[in-house]
């Protein structure tokens, strides 16, 4: 979900993706490179686009970072996305 990044006011020019974050290290949820993966990422890009809390940000209880992915997750259910418990605001979107 990195790739979808208008979720950010703005992007600097030397910032890197997949970064630590909050000293933890990042983890892959998912990876698909098989037949309809254009598909998916059309759809991915339509959910990202439609999300509801562009603008909104709370650490706790969210909308937060980890609402996104778990936001988009949902509304793109092909690929099986389940966040890690550990993730505090991913159930915002429920």
């Amino acid at each position: 979900m990195v790739c979808w990044a208008l979720l950010l006011s703005r992007i600097e020019a030397d910032d890197t993706p997949d970064r630590y974050g909050y000293g933890a290290k990042p983890q892959l949820l998912l990876d698909r490179r098989a037949a309809g993966v254009d598909e998916l990422i059309q759809a991915v890009d339509r959910a990202a686009r439609a999300y509801p809390w562009k603008h909104e940000y709370r650490l706790f209880p969210g909308p937060n970072s980890n609402t996104f992915p778990a936001w988009v997750g949902a509304q793109v259910p092909e690929p099986g996305l389940e966040l890690p418990f550990r993730a505090i605001g991913g159930g915002w979107a429920d």
